[in-house]
């Protein structure tokens, strides 16, 4: 459907369906294009100045390709639009796969504390998490399918009372929120990593 709205577009004089359908959409990107590009570096210099040399390349392709799109869909070159969208898009892919990915890993990727799993945990042991914060990740990481997903403190408690060795990814805040309880088992605290917003702790039951 879209190939055929483009095809359109660009070879037959569908005056309406360019104003109501494309036109809007086209003025609208490259507006947003031109002040992400604008804001970009300013965001970066005041949160984040050691990231800046990484993101004054993004800022002037965002700025230059708003441009260029804008001034492109006013000569109506609607076929060299559609090339430059496909462009832009392409390109923000690749750098965001290549540059943006590999700077931001460190904070939220949940591969660091996978390779302490992996590094400790024996075939047949098991891997709970508990918090609601999802297993996908680490089931990537570590390779485990399936990880528990335990609901309830309860849950946590009985799992970590297993005469076997267990493992269980846990955010820091409900860790402390469950040793202050009663009659909690005992637990070893083996590692912690910050993935995104949460600080999550890796703890055992021995």
């Amino acid at each position: 459907m879209v190939g055929r709205v483009w095809e359109d577009f660009v070879f037959t004089p569908m005056e309406s369906l360019r104003h109501e359908w494309i036109s809007f959409p086209i003025v609208g990107l490259a507006g947003v294009m031109l002040i992400a590009g604008v804001g970009l570096p300013w965001v970066l210099s005041a949160k984040f100045p050691s990231y800046l040399s990484y993101g004054l390349p993004a800022a002037f392709f965002l700025v230059g390709g708003g441009v260029a799109l804008y001034f492109l869909h006013r000569l109506k070159y609607q076929g060299a639009v559609f090339f430059l969208i496909a462009f832009i898009f392409a390109v923000g892919f690749f750098y965001t796969l290549r540059v943006v990915f590999p700077l931001v890993n460190p904070y939220k990727s949940a591969r660091f504390i996978s390779q302490e799993i992996t590094s400790r945990i024996q075939p047949g042991e098991k891997l709970g998490l508990y918090g609601g914060f999802g297993t996908g990740p680490f089931n990537f990481y570590t390779g485990i399918v399936p990880i528990s997903e335990l609901e309830g403190e309860d849950a946590l408690a009985d799992f970590l009372r297993s005469p076997e060795r267990k493992f269980c990814l846990i955010k820091s805040r409900d860790l402390a929120a469950f040793q202050r309880g009663e009659g909690r088992p005992a637990v070893q605290w083996i590692a912690q990593n910050r993935i995104g917003n949460n600080d999550i702790s890796l703890i055992s039951n021995r």
